[in-house]
């Protein structure tokens, strides 16, 4: 059950990081 929660928080991880590059690319086109 551990190893199943600890690779989900991984999933959600990379899941924000791809968010926040998202964002930034965004603004960056405002700018």
């Amino acid at each position: 059950m551990e190893v199943l929660l600890s690779r989900y928080a991984k999933c959600l991880d990379g899941r924000q990081e791809v968010a926040n590059r998202r964002i930034e690319d965004l603004l960056r086109e405002y700018e």
